[in-house]
């Protein structure tokens, strides 16, 4: 069940990155976006974690 559901997922989101006009098939590109999109994230989880905290 859990690869069916790994599989609808990503036809999904494949299916809406191209309805933006995205080229699925420029793999360089769409890698690196996630790999700075997630270490962006992650930048600003520790930074919220760190200097935001309620005292």
């Amino acid at each position: 069940m859990l690869i069916v559901y790994r599989a609808v997922w990503l036809l999904t989101r494949c299916a809406a990155i191209a309805k933006r006009g995205y080229d699925l098939r420029d793999w360089n590109f769409c890698l690196i976006r996630l790999l700075l999109a997630g270490l962006g994230f992650r930048a600003l989880a520790l930074f919220l974690l760190v200097f935001c905290q309620k005292k």
